[in-house]
């Protein structure tokens, strides 16, 4: 797993290209040649529950797989394997687990 730590003062932008280069890299099989696994997730950590809506959006347009998103209040009050965390066209909270 990637941890991305975002606190909200990248551009919509910069997180297309983000997910851009994250997909590049689990389609091409550069990940698999470097770490030996067939796949990966990306976990994007946000400042507030309307940016996590708002990265939610920008990913979803690109990729419905790999990046799972919590808030930090989340994760500060019940833990990285709790279901926290939302898929970017969902409306659930699930665990990574």
């Amino acid at each position: 797993m990637f941890i991305e730590m975002d606190m909200g003062t990248e551009t919509a932008k910069i997180w297309k290209k983000k997910v851009s280069e994250y997909v590049t890299f689990a389609v091409s099989g550069e990940f698999q040649n470097v770490f030996a696994l067939p796949q990966f997730r990306v976990l994007v950590v946000t400042s507030s529950a309307k940016r996590l809506e708002n990265l939610s959006k920008v990913i979803s347009r690109m990729t419905p797989k790999i990046f799972w998103l919590a808030t930090l209040e989340d994760l500060k009050a019940s833990g990285p394997w709790s279901p926290i965390w939302f898929r970017p066209a969902g409306d659930q909270k699930h665990s990574i687990l």
